[in-house]
C-alpha cells in the first residue's frame, strides 16, 4: 500500500521530470502503471 505522502511524491516527480520517474520506477521505489508504461 502506497502512502499518501508517496503517491504525491510519485506525482510531483512525474510532473517535473518523468525521466526520472521511469528511471525509480524501474528501480522498484515507485508503483508501476500511470503513463509511464
Amino acid at each position: 500500500m502506497v502512502s499518501p505522502i508517496e503517491r504525491m511524491l510519485v506525482v510531483i516527480t512525474t510532473l517535473l521530470d518523468p525521466d526520472l520517474h521511469d528511471a525509480l520506477e524501474v528501480a522498484g521505489l515507485y508503483p508501476a502503471g500511470g503513463t509511464s508504461n
